[in-house]
């Protein structure tokens, strides 16, 4: 459950609730520019319902996907691949397989090739019993996905979210998928979960850790 702030109600509200989850819808209220009521957000558990929230309020329905096809076909023409492999990629790909992990050359060319910010899957090994791996797990955390199978939907989605303040203009946000897109950066910037953690389905407190 998130709850918003209404001057009259914040201080209950933080202490029911905590600053993170207030803090967070408070930041997509002001970066959509809309007032979303106290009895609503109480009903807002994930991110699909968040961008439900936001897209209603904003009176969006389009299903377009025209920022994450850009942004794909500019991810696979950046890769360093022959054009006629570039060409078959799909959406549902690994992107792991295209962009192999142990080729750190491969990925700051790509970065550069691609002119954005790039987030980097964390590619820790949850599966490994070594002890080396179960160490790195330790210090590093669990990253609640496993990097190899991230898809290129996934990994194009990611790297809009991470760029959201050139790729969209807040004023003119014609999309699900850009609100979508917004929603995400935000959470992530609110909250410091991993891009890879967050899917439309994710909890805010129960996957995610909002307070």
């Amino acid at each position: 459950m998130l709850l918003k702030n209404n001057t009259e109600s914040f201080f209950h509200q933080c202490n029911q609730m905590g600053l993170d989850s207030v803090e967070l819808v408070m930041e997509i209220e002001k970066y959509f520019g809309i007032q979303i009521p106290d009895a609503e957000a109480e009903k807002i558990y994930t991110i699909q319902s968040m961008v439900d929230a936001v897209a209603g309020h904003l009176k969006i329905s389009s299903k377009s996907f025209a920022l994450r096809d850009r942004i794909f076909e500019l991810v696979k023409n950046s890769l360093l691949l022959p054009a006629e492999v570039k060409a078959a990629i799909k959406l549902t790909d690994h992107a792991s397989a295209y962009l192999p992990q142990n080729k750190k050359e491969d990925w700051e060319q790509f970065k550069t090739n691609i002119g954005l910010d790039v987030p980097t899957p964390d590619y820790i090994d949850n599966s490994s019993t070594k002890f080396s791996d179960r160490l790195k797990r330790f210090v590093a955390g669990h990253p609640n996905y496993a990097a190899e199978t991230i898809s290129f939907e996934t990994f194009v989605t990611a790297i809009c979210a991470s760029n959201f303040e050139t790729l969209l203009d807040k004023n003119n946000i014609s999309s699900l998928y850009e609100i979508y897109v917004a929603v995400m950066a935000i959470t992530v910037d609110k909250i410091g979960v991993d891009y890879y953690e967050i899917a439309p389905h994710k909890s805010f407190t129960d996957d995610l850790g909002v307070d």
